[in-house]
């Protein structure tokens, strides 16, 4: 009987070889596709949580301004991430009210979100000018990669370090009865022990003093004043609500700007802000995932 076997085990590892090679293109094609849907954030999780416009919570005051009691929220105030952050390009800024905010003097905080571009240079953030700003001071060769979140009152203290191509939550708080300041970044502080330095009377978002030069180029998002120093559970809880919280401690809210398409004050409190040369984007999801 003739012997096949030597033919047979040929065929077969031809077939397998064709096999093999039919569908290792598909296995490149399907890797390829899910590579790109990762790099544009298919995958990121706060692509799957619900986008809420301007104005859809506000505080209500049915006191008026600058009155804390009965002070409630205003429409739907749960969940949900801006459908629209602030872009500043290095000549933006908002200059905003600042009527209901802390004196130099009274225990404050001031959070907000940030994303820095790549070409970033020593530009500020957040700078609440009422004897304190909040700076991002550029640590490394230019363009910078690495910030140093900086606390300028009577001097300036560095309390963390940021990279750019990422959304991080900074901001500082002050309590005028210790004289101690708190620097924050992602929920987790270091604190200082400082004055607070010379009284101005301009707020200025993504801009510094006096809110014409040393402009942010990248993103901001809910920036928010308290007329209080918020406990170091407080701002934990703010941070863990991302980029869309709401304010932590409702009855000391002095200002509130989700920057959600428009400059305007949220709080309440009508400190509405102007802005020169600020656009706004919803494509802004890269860089940030859900604390």
């Amino acid at each position: 009987m003739p012997n096949y076997t030597g033919k047979m085990t040929g065929k077969r590892a031809q077939s397998v070889v064709e096999y093999l090679t039919v569908h290792a293109w598909a296995i490149v094609i399907i890797v390829a596709v899910l590579a790109v849907l990762f790099a544009v954030g298919a995958f990121n999780p706060s692509n799957f949580v619900a986008r809420v416009q301007a104005g859809s919570c506000q505080v209500y005051r049915p006191n008026g301004i600058g009155t804390s009691a009965f002070v409630s929220f205003d429409g739907t105030c749960t969940g949900g991430i801006p459908e629209y952050v602030a872009k500043f390009s290095g000549q933006a800024y908002i200059t905003a009210g600042t009527t209901e905010l802390p004196a130099k003097s009274s225990s404050k905080s001031v959070f907000a979100w940030v994303y820095l571009f790549p070409s970033s240079q020593q530009y500020p953030t957040v700078s609440y000018i009422a004897g304190a700003e909040l700076n991002l001071v550029g640590t490394g060769s230019s363009p910078y990669y690495t910030y140093n979140v900086q606390l300028c009152m009577s001097a300036c203290d560095s309390g963390a370090q940021v990279t750019t191509d990422k959304w991080v939550m900074i901001g500082y708080t002050y309590s005028s009865t210790s004289g101690t300041a708190t620097i924050y970044l992602n929920g987790a502080g270091s604190s200082y022990s400082i004055s607070p330095g010379n009284e101005v009377t301009y707020n200025c978002i993504g801009g510094a003093d006096p809110c014409s030069s040393n402009e942010l180029v990248g993103y901001l998002a809910d920036v928010q004043i308290y007329n209080t120093s918020l406990s170091a559970n407080e701002v934990k809880s703010l941070y863990q609500s991302g980029i869309g919280a709401v304010p932590e401690n409702l009855q000391y809210i002095s200002g509130w700007w989700p920057l959600n398409s428009n400059p305007y004050d949220y709080s309440g409190n009508g400190d509405n802000g102007t802005a020169d040369m600020v656009t706004y984007t919803n494509s802004w999801l890269s860089g940030y995932s859900v604390p």
